[in-house]
């Protein structure tokens, strides 16, 4: 599969990466669903759904992808950041801490809208 570095909103198509995350639901389950997204940055770090069930409680599952450092995925990661984000804002040398923020700020969310959490 072929990795993805962003410049102006166009994928540009380079070698292999390994990454990124996906859902498949099947029979009950999936009509279940009431709401799904993704990684808001799209660097495909996590993808999630929420689902409802018995007495209405609302459930998000967050299937996530992290990198180790050395990893060529986080040098492409730190490269799509730089090119989609405004670079004077922020420093987007290290993917690690974005990655933490960010999903923080999404379970934070999610909790405050009743959901329970499952990573």
């Amino acid at each position: 599969m072929p990795s993805l570095f962003l410049k102006e909103d166009r994928a540009i198509r380079t070698k292999r990466q390994q990454g990124g995350v996906a859902f498949i639901t099947n029979g009950k389950s999936t009509s279940h669903i009431i709401e799904q997204g993704g990684d808001k940055r799209k660097i495909g770090r996590w993808r999630w759904i929420v689902v409802r069930g018995k007495e209405q409680k609302k459930t998000m599952i967050i299937g996530a992808f992290k990198t180790g450092a050395s990893w060529r995925t986080t040098q492409n990661q730190v490269v799509a950041l730089q090119n989609k984000e405004n670079k004077e804002d922020r420093n987007f040398t290290d993917p690690t801490i974005l990655w933490i923020e960010d999903l923080f700020n999404l379970i934070h969310t999610k909790q405050n809208e009743g959901c329970r959490i499952i990573l």
